[in-house]
């Protein structure tokens, strides 16, 4: 087991071990006594979080295809960071922008997660572009969207304003994408080939939408636009810290160089013992 990977294991103990102890009731956010201890841990997280993603990405500097998606990778987190702390809502700004949604800031972070999984998506390109055609890759965009906009439509609240409709509609949509790119991938590449790590990425893909499904259904239109709240919070932080401790392993498990075509015709990830390590 390689460091990073020690690394990420013990970032999400930190988030599972925080939020399982709110969810207990040891202690909340809500509570002003205990909240900065709540924070100070999160904020622990990340940073280790942060710190990993560039011990990956010095780790594949030698190879140039692989720095460039662990640089993307890593400005793709620190984006992220940047909409968890808009999340942790430091200010208690409540119904800024509609009498109807209270936790409606969670709609301001969408200015630094947008950004943040575009470039996770630029990242997983070179991959994804070598194992599909462009009209193919056109159609399954065409599907994702479809489904995403279906899926937005069953938890939106019509009386929610413009910005937060459009805001929330645009994000829906955006981060279906990274889910799409996990299924596309374990599609294309022969099972038996390639390198088990190669599902445990396309996990991390996919609990980011639903991590943002949780704040969506629970936290943000739940319950009336009041949201379950905190609850919703502690659940979408383990989904999200999980989701993030493993797409940060995106450079050192997605070989672009690496991607072969086997007697079946199938493309896998020619394994190396030195670039796990």
């Amino acid at each position: 087991m390689s460091k990073y990977t020690v690394l990420s294991g013990f970032a999400f103990l930190m988030a599972l071990s925080n939020s399982v102890a709110a969810i207990a009731g040891l202690w909340s956010v809500t509570n002003q006594q205990t909240q900065v201890y709540v924070l100070a841990i999160e904020s622990a997280t990340l940073l280790l979080l942060v710190a990993n993603a560039y011990f990956i990405m010095r780790s594949v500097e030698a190879s140039v295809p692989q720095f460039k998606m662990a640089k993307l990778c890593f400005l793709a987190l620190l984006l992220c960071v940047c909409g968890d702390v808009v999340n942790f809502n430091l200010a208690q700004q409540f119904y800024s922008h509609s009498n109807v949604i209270k936790h409606d800031y969670l709609i301001d972070s969408i200015w630094f997660f947008a950004p943040g999984y575009v470039l996770l998506i630029c990242a997983l390109w070179p991959v994804i572009s070598r194992l599909y055609t462009i009209k193919s890759l056109i159609i399954y965009l065409f599907l994702t969207v479809a489904v995403a906009v279906t899926c937005y439509l069953n938890m939106v609240m019509f009386n929610s304003g413009t910005y937060i409709m459009s805001m929330s509609l645009l994000y829906s949509v955006l981060i279906a994408l990274p889910a799409c790119c996990a299924i596309l991938i374990l599609f294309a590449l022969d099972k038996w080939y390639s390198s088990p790590d190669i599902f445990v990425i396309a996990l991390g893909l996919i609990l980011a939408p639903v991590a943002d499904a949780i704040i969506g259904m629970l936290w943000l239109f739940g319950n009336d636009g009041v949201g379950y709240f905190p609850l919703a919070r502690e659940l979408n932080w383990i989904v999200y810290i999980a989701s993030q401790c493993i797409v940060i392993h995106i450079p050192r498990v997605l070989m672009i160089e690496r991607i072969k075509t086997n007697s079946r015709n199938r493309a896998y990830i020619q394994q190396q013992v030195s670039a796990q390590s």
